[in-house]
């Protein structure tokens, strides 16, 4: 075990040091030996970066908001119904990668695509279903709850299911309505788990390379392809401004993390305590 962690590390450290010195000009490869900050200087004063990456910023937040509510009802179900075939389906979208649930996205509402046909078959106007490749980024959007809200349900669905059992019938039992005790007992027992669970999605979807690249519009561009975009050009001395954007949103990532660790930490200590 412990090797393995060792080599991750080791791997994600090189990974990380490589960046930032890449960004910082310094690619012997490409005969650049100095220090130049002017990649990471230009970054903060060019509106296509800071476009994108307030763009990423509301997509992240507002498609991580709507996984965690379809997430917490995909795992009351899940409790609810103690079907084990559909917590093995809720499972499914995990399997799949980014790219290939992108496909099946396109498939079913872009303005060919089968809810397309489905509205014409039933006699609707289906000429106006086109939300791909818009500024609003609801492909995206789309595409990032079918990710996220099977993670935040498998994430939340232990806990839930403890709460559930132990709290929900000694709360019928005082006189409280099903709706007041899953309002006011159920959601903020399991409300920390949820905001773990949502800190990971949020971290994985702000920066997420493929679906902006397949489902998003041109503009604004997306920090992951305006990363990529540097790497595709000629001229391979801009390679150091792409490794300055990815060292940006190593940065935000990192912090992200420590977020994280101190949210799981918390939810650790009064088991410990235990």
């Amino acid at each position: 075990m412990f090797p393995a962690v060792l080599t991750a590390a080791g791997i994600s450290l090189f990974v990380i040091v490589n960046t930032f010195s890449e960004g910082l000009g310094l690619i012997p490869e490409l005969s650049m030996y100095h220090v130049d900050t002017a990649f990471f200087k230009g970054l903060f004063k060019n509106r296509v970066f800071i476009d994108g990456l307030l763009m990423s910023v509301r997509v992240a937040f507002l498609s991580t908001l709507l996984s965690s509510v379809i997430g917490v009802l995909l795992a009351w179900t899940v409790c609810r119904s103690g079907s084990k075939i559909l917590n093995f389906g809720s499972r499914l979208p995990l399997i799949l990668s980014y790219v290939v649930a992108g496909i099946l996205v396109y498939n079913l509402v872009s303005d060919h695509g089968l809810i397309w046909h489905l509205l014409k078959w039933a006699g609707a106007d289906a000429n106006g279903l086109n939300i791909l490749y818009t500024k609003s980024e609801a492909g995206v959007i789309i595409l990032y709850c079918l990710k996220g809200a099977p993670f935040v349900a498998i994430s939340v669905l232990p806990v839930l299911a403890k709460v559930l059992d132990r709290f929900e019938a000694t709360a019928a039992n005082l006189g409280a309505a099903r709706i007041r005790t899953h309002m006011l007992v159920v959601l903020p027992l399991i409300g920390h788990s949820v905001a773990v669970a949502a800190l990971i999605v949020f971290d994985y979807q702000l920066f997420n390379y493929e679906s902006y690249h397949y489902l998003g519009a041109s503009t604004p561009v997306a920090p992951g392809v305006y990363a990529f975009n540097f790497g595709r050009l000629s001229d391979l001395r801009m390679r150091a401004a792409g490794m300055a954007v990815n060292s940006v949103m190593i940065l935000i990532a990192l912090l992200s993390l420590l977020l994280y660790v101190a949210a799981a930490a918390k939810e650790m200590r009064p088991l410990n305590e235990e």
